[in-house]
């Protein structure tokens, strides 16, 4: 079954790829020399076609079974539609006259191949396909693009920019046909006219996916606060902790309650700088990089431990003069803090655990360790940069999270990207917690997850929904999505606190 999973990514790529092919073949048949040529032309168009029928079939089988990684249930349907509309097109406007082209191609007398020449230049025959090639295109665009809610004016983006190719196209045909009304060939077949007709369908291609990406990034980016406006500046004192052979670097904000704060994937105490801020006039937040991330140090050789990450936190904690505290974990920080639980119950006043990535719990644990896999052996075979992307897009976070990431943070975090994928990744999420010692130590365990997490059901806002029903414990539902501590800090701090209170 494992074979079955994410494949929708590549058979996507491929039927770009063919869309690309039909529109070569179709572009350019009218101005092949020789008849045996374009019925060879005709015949693997034909092929082609077929191909893109059954890569249709199979994409949405993919789709609609579930096996896929990236499909969004919520604009899964409209990636359908663009699949479909293209091929239909084709089905209904090009093929019976590919039947029409064979008919006719043995035929020799000037007239009927001026009729040949008319029906390989036809808008109906070659607009199709070369529509098929930017629908695609765009859905690739959408597919892959993670966005927040989707509204209308997102789904009018892909369509309106349909539209607009689709008369770019008409009057690039239309010109066409009107050359071959006067049965100028050699003006169309010169290598001129060729390499202008290239230029012309790269610059549409390209500047197809440049505006799309373009639209769609204004379109979900954040309303929130510019970061200077967010808050008066906070009194940062820091410091390191030597512990277990390694030196952690930690900030603490504020007077009050001790909060500690786990950052997940990267590792860096600048995850959580803006909501630091906010709280430290209630808590005295306490952040800090973890082991092998930022400017704390991981000397080799050395494994990675989730209980030795419970331990790291433990030693900051205890660092900055508090025997507990109140605690919040967020991705792989919410491991932790569930390890933490687990291991230390009397070091917890209370943990809020925000959507963990704890994969063993889901009833489709078998597709989502899949992934892991995959993104590991991507690493490996690609290196880390690729594997990061292919990780960055099946969790899904919307562009607005990445406009408003601290820049010193952004600098250093780009450092963190080879301790994630190839050290921290695998174990973590091959993490399963005691449930039932959990209850025994009876910490107070509130459960989280995003609204927008929860909606597009993201795979780490399930298993909070799991573990909560498992442990019996409080659910509480943040604004926004996994990483929203950046883009509504001020919602978003005001729910943990609430979390904390009730």
């Amino acid at each position: 079954m494992g074979i079955l999973y994410g494949l929708e990514t590549p058979l996507m790529v491929l039927y770009l790829f063919i869309w690309i092919m039909l529109g070569w073949l179709s572009g350019h048949l009218g101005f092949v020399s020789g008849w045996d040529q374009v019925k060879k032309n005709i015949r693997m168009i034909n092929v082609y076609t077929y191909l893109v029928g059954l890569l249709t079939v199979l994409i949405v089988i993919e789709g609609a079974l579930g096996f896929g990684y990236l499909f969004e249930k919520d604009k899964q349907w409209f990636n359908f539609i663009l699949l479909i509309l293209p091929l239909a097109s084709v089905c209904f406007l090009s093929l019976p006259k590919t039947k029409r082209i064979l008919e006719a191609v043995d035929t020799t007398n000037d007239e009927m191949n001026t009729e040949i020449r008319r029906l390989t230049t036809a808008r109906s025959f070659v607009l199709p396909y070369q529509l098929g090639v930017y629908a695609t295109t765009i859905n690739l665009c959408f597919f892959l693009f993670p966005y927040g809610s989707i509204t209308i004016t997102d789904y009018l983006i892909p369509c309106a920019l349909l539209l607009v190719l689709l008369i770019a196209l008409w009057f690039r045909y239309s010109r066409r046909q009107r050359i071959m009304s006067k049965q100028d060939f050699s003006v169309q077949g010169n290598w001129i006219n060729r390499i202008i007709r290239i230029s012309v369908s790269l610059a549409l291609f390209s500047g197809s996916i440049a505006a799309f990406l373009t639209l769609a990034v204004v379109t979900t980016i954040s309303n929130g606060e510019s970061e200077e406006n967010r808050i008066d500046h906070v009194e940062v004192k820091s410091g390191y902790v030597e512990t277990e052979g390694d030196n952690l670097y930690y900030e603490v904000r504020g007077e009050g309650p001790p909060l500690l704060m786990i950052p997940g994937g990267g590792g860096d105490a600048g995850f959580y700088t803006y909501v630091a801020d906010i709280l430290a006039d209630e808590y005295q937040v306490i952040t800090y990089d973890r082991r092998g991330n930022s400017r704390s140090t991981r000397h080799d050789p050395q494994n990675f431990e989730v209980s030795q990450q419970a331990r790291d936190a433990v030693a900051v904690l205890r660092a900055t003069n508090h025997d507990s505290a109140y605690v919040f974990g967020n991705s792989g920080g919410a491991i932790f803090a569930l390890e933490m639980a687990e291991k230390f119950p009397e070091t917890i006043q209370a943990v809020v655990v925000h959507e963990p990535p704890t994969v063993k719990v889901l009833p489709d644990r078998d597709k989502w360790l899949t992934l892991f896999s995959d993104i590991y052996q991507t690493a490996n075979r690609l290196g880390v940069e690729w594997a990061n992307l292919q990780f960055a897009f099946s969790v899904g976070v919307p562009a607005s999270a990445f406009t408003h990431i601290p820049q010193d943070f952004q600098e250093r975090n780009a450092e963190n990207t080879e301790t994630l994928i190839q050290n921290e990744m695998l174990p973590a999420i091959n993490y399963e917690p005691n449930i039932e010692k959990l209850k025994r130590n009876g910490v107070k365990v509130i459960m989280a997850a995003g609204e927008l997490s929860l909606e597009k059901e993201r795979f780490y806002a399930q298993t909070a929904l799991i573990l909560a029903k498992q442990l019996d414990a409080e659910f509480v539902i943040f604004p926004g999505h996994h990483l929203s501590y950046f883009d509504s800090p001020a919602e978003w701090a005001e729910t943990l606190r609430q979390a904390f209170q009730d």
